[in-house]
């Protein structure tokens, strides 16, 4: 089920899927250590006259999901006929601190007073493994923590002011045992404190509606590297209050879409808001530390051996590029600066990196009928230099160009130059851009030439004319 919404602040990331449920959980770097990881489940729940209703379980409810176009928050609206509720979704993560925020409205849709009850069920992997987590109850700040050595994930909610009224603390996936949301069925949760192993919990709001009345519950996940430090991130939220946070995102958003004089000519208003949301998306893929995420949708893990969450630097450069085009340079400058991290001593970048900047899977070997072989795209290295010539073309920062000239200029274009035919002058072979076939490629070999010519023009802006004459030649070889 792929996400539908993708939210962060570079530090804390966020997927929900097409049911608005929070399938991916990720900190504390962007697409790395998913502590939620798509098979598990943040559930969320209605209960009213004697009946209990999941989101995403319950095929009558009829949901859409939605992000706003000019902010990276959510818009999604959930209606059971039958239950006569509707809930109305705002989702945003603090873009100043790791703070996962949903504000929920509640509308009674009956003609006669009610009880609703709204649950928010949880189950970590934290670390991505599953075992020896913790989950209690803390009366101090009554919120439920999660932790498990470095990762604390902290939970409170309230409606109208009022803080959750029912927990439970439970087991599962664990010899039987579904979870602690098969608590709430009957409208009411154990009150269980604390747990250990493969642990969840649930959390209720309980409050009486009257006809066609609407309430408004705010629940946020507070994420941290330890207890007390969580606590610290929980009194920051609760003196600032959610509703701050999310007005604050919004606006921070609002304000980085709208900070670059585009023209969009006579595009329709659809095509506009599609290229805002893109843009955002993007955006959201772009860890602290300067890696460009492929994709944090974790679903492929359930089809596949692996997900796309790598900093591949082919596909980071493209994302580099078009951030650079759309007036974005920041995230670009902090892109190469992670490529000057990972870059290999001999001047190649390898298949895919984490975003901690250590290297990530691969199939590639190093070993190909018994000969040596570098395991490596080569436009992935390509594709660095020429993104590097873009980000100057658009920044004109010269003095950061001169800090790139030796770890991405000069040490990639003499590997691009060593690693070539003799005979040809082609680039030796490498795997093609869709890793099936081993060969010189078009596609490579256009990129090669084009990164050695990209060189030689940065060059020539440092004045380093040497430099200039000798990849210009080589790329000229190229042809």
């Amino acid at each position: 089920m792929s996400r539908s919404i993708v939210l962060s602040n570079g530090e804390l990331a966020a997927a929900l899927d097409n049911n608005g449920l929070v399938r991916d959980l990720y900190y504390p770097h962007v697409g790395y250590e998913d502590h939620v990881r798509g098979h598990y489940i943040h559930r969320v729940g209605v209960w009213v006259g004697g009946r209990m209703s999941w989101l995403g379980e319950d095929s009558a409810w009829k949901i859409t999901v939605g992000c706003e176009e000019d902010a990276l928050a959510s818009s999604i609206v959930a209606k059971h006929a039958d239950l006569q509720v509707e809930l109305t979704f705002k989702d945003i993560v603090y873009n100043e601190r790791p703070v996962f925020v949903r504000r929920v409205t509640v509308a009674n849709k009956a003609d006669h007073a009610r009880e609703i009850k709204l649950y928010f069920a949880h189950q970590f992997e934290i670390y991505k493994s599953h075992g020896g987590e913790t989950a209690y109850f803390d009366p101090t700040s009554h919120t439920i923590i999660h932790y498990k050595g470095r990762r604390v994930f902290l939970i409170g909610a309230s409606i109208d002011g009022e803080e959750f009224q029912d927990y439970a603390i439970g087991i599962a996936n664990f010899r039987g045992q579904e979870g602690s949301h098969r608590d709430a069925e009957d409208g009411q949760l154990s009150k269980n404190p604390i747990e250990h192993g493969p642990v969840d919990s649930v959390l209720g709001l309980y409050s009486t509606h009257a006809p066609d009345q609407s309430r408004t519950t705010y629940y946020f996940i507070a994420a941290a590297a330890s207890i007390p430090e969580a606590k610290e991130l929980y009194q920051y939220v609760i003196d600032k209050s959610p509703e701050h946070l999310i007005r604050s995102t919004s606006d921070y958003w609002r304000a980085w879409i709208g900070a670059y004089d585009w023209n969009f000519y006579k595009l329709s208003p659809e095509h506009v808001a599609l290229f805002k949301r893109s843009l955002m998306y993007v955006r959201a893929h772009v860890d602290d530390h300067g890696g460009i995420l492929a994709s944090i949708d974790s679903d492929m893990l359930q089809h596949g051996l692996d997900t796309y969450s790598y900093v591949w630097p082919r596909d980071a450069a493209y994302a580099a590029m078009a951030l650079d085009a759309a007036g974005d340079t920041n995230v670009a400058k902090r892109f190469f600066e992670f490529c000057k991290g990972v870059i290999s001593e001999d001047g190649y970048f390898m298949h895919k990196y984490l975003p901690d900047g250590s290297l990530g899977s691969s199939w590639h070997p190093w070993i190909r009928n018994g000969q040596f072989q570098l395991p490596i795209q080569e436009d992935e290295t390509a594709l660095v230099v020429i993104g590097l010539a873009e980000h100057y073309r658009h920044s004109r920062d010269l003095e950061f160009l001169e800090s790139m000239f030796a770890p991405l200029i000069e040490r990639p274009a003499e590997f691009m130059i060593s690693y070539r035919d003799e005979k040809t002058n082609l680039p030796n072979a490498s795997y093609d851009l869709w890793e099936e076939k081993r060969g010189a490629s078009t596609y490579s070999s256009a990129a090669v030439y084009g990164a050695l010519i990209a060189a030689a023009e940065l060059s020539a802006v440092l004045g380093k004319k040497d430099h200039e004459r000798r990849y210009k030649k080589a790329g000229e070889e190229d042809l």
